[in-house]
C-alpha cells in the first residue's frame, strides 16, 4: 500500500514539472514580442522625428530664408546727424539683398554699441523688406589732453579725448573725415586738467568724483545763461573740494562741489556788474557761501561776449533715413 502511494506521488510531480516549462515558454515569447515592439515604437518614433526635422528645414529654408518677399531692400538709419549714415551702416555690418528674418539683430546691436561714438542702438524688422536701426551718439562735455604712444624714432604727440556726461573716455580720431566743423566743435569743449594718467583709459569711464562733478558742471554751464557771455577753456580737478575754471578773457572762476545752477547764476550777476562798469572779472571765488570775494580788472575796449558754438537742439537735428 505504501509502494501505490509513492507510484502515484511520482505522477503527480511529472505533471507539475511540465506545467512549469510551459508556463516558462509563454512568459519568454511574450516578453520577445513586447521587446520586438518597443523596438518598432522607437524606430518608428526617431524616423518621423527625422523626418519632421528635414521637414521644417526644408520650410524654413524656402519659405523664410530664401524667400524673395523678405529680401532686405530698405534700411533707414535713425539719429542725431552727426555720425554720417554711411559710418553707422558700414559699422552695423548689415549689407542690402540679405534675408531680413535671418539676420542677427543683437549682433548687430552689440556691433554698433562697441563703436566709441554710439552710446546706444536699436535694431528693428520691419516685414516684408525694412530694417530700422536707430542710434543714440554720445554726447562729449569735455575733453582730456594725453600723450600718445609713438613708434619707435616718433616724437610722442598730444592727442585729445572726450568725456560725455557720464564720464565714459573715447577718442574722435575718425571725426577729422567727417568735415572740419563736425571736429572743431570738439575742440571748443572745455580741458579737464588734474587727472592722473592711469585713469586715461579710452573705452572706460573714469570714477573719480571730482571728475564727475567737473562733467556734472560742464553739462550745467550749456544751459546757463554765461554759456553765450564766456567761452569755457579748462576745468581745474587737482584742487581738494573745490574746481577751478578758467575762461578765454584769463578769468579765474572757483566753484565748490554740486550748487551749479546757484553758483552760476551769482557768476552771471557779479559778470553783468562788472560789464555795467566795464571792467572783467580776473578771479572769483563762489565756493563761499555768504559772500563772494572778486577782483576786476579794467576792459581794454569794449566788452563783447564771444563767439559761441552754436548748440543744436536734439529735437531740431536731421535725421538719417
Amino acid at each position: 500500500m505504501g509502494t501505490r502511494r509513492t507510484t502515484r506521488n511520482r505522477r503527480f510531480k511529472k505533471r507539475s514539472i511540465l506545467d512549469v516549462k510551459l508556463r516558462t515558454r509563454g512568459q519568454r515569447l511574450a516578453r520577445v514580442r513586447m521587446v520586438v515592439w518597443a523596438g518598432v515604437v522607437a524606430l518608428g518614433t526617431v524616423v518621423g522625428l527625422f523626418l519632421f526635422w528635414r521637414g521644417g528645414e526644408w520650410a524654413l529654408r524656402e519659405l523664410v530664408f530664401e524667400n524673395h518677399s523678405f529680401v532686405l531692400r530698405t534700411i533707414q538709419i535713425e539719429g542725431e546727424g552727426l555720425i554720417p549714415r554711411e559710418e553707422i551702416l558700414r559699422w552695423s555690418g548689415v549689407r542690402r539683398g540679405a534675408n531680413l528674418l535671418g539676420l542677427d539683430l543683437a549682433r548687430v546691436k552689440r556691433d554698433l554699441e562697441l563703436v566709441p561714438l554710439i552710446q546706444s542702438a536699436a535694431v528693428e524688422r520691419v516685414p516684408p523688406n525694412t530694417l530700422r536701426i536707430r542710434v543714440t551718439e554720445r554726447a562729449p562735455v569735455a575733453r582730456v589732453l594725453a600723450p600718445q604712444a609713438a613708434g619707435l624714432g616718433e616724437e610722442t604727440r598730444i592727442v585729445s579725448y572726450f568725456l560725455d556726461r557720464e564720464g565714459y573716455l573715447f577718442g574722435w580720431n575718425s571725426a577729422e573725415s567727417w568735415g572740419h566743423s563736425f571736429s572743431s566743435a570738439g575742440m571748443r569743449l572745455p580741458i579737464v586738467r588734474g587727472i592722473p594718467g592711469q585713469e586715461l583709459r579710452p573705452g572706460r569711464w573714469v570714477e573719480l568724483e571730482p571728475v564727475k562733478s567737473a562733467l556734472a558742471w560742464a553739462a550745467g554751464f550749456k544751459g546757463s545763461p554765461m554759456a553765450g557771455l564766456v567761452e569755457v577753456r579748462s576745468i581745474d580737478v587737482s584742487l581738494p573740494e573745490v574746481l577751478q575754471v578758467q575762461t578765454s578773457e584769463g578769468s579765474l572762476i572757483t566753484f565748490s562741489h554740486g550748487r551749479t545752477e546757484q553758483q552760476l547764476r551769482r557768476w552771471w550777476h557779479v559778470h553783468e556788474l562788472g560789464r555795467k562798469q566795464g571792467k572783467i572779472i580776473q578771479s572769483l571765488d563762489l565756493s563761499i557761501t555768504n559772500n563772494s570775494p572778486v577782483t576786476f580788472l579794467d576792459a581794454l575796449g569794449p566788452v563783447e561776449s564771444p563767439t559761441a558754438a552754436p548748440v543744436v537742439p536734439a529735437t531740431q537735428r536731421k535725421r538719417h533715413v
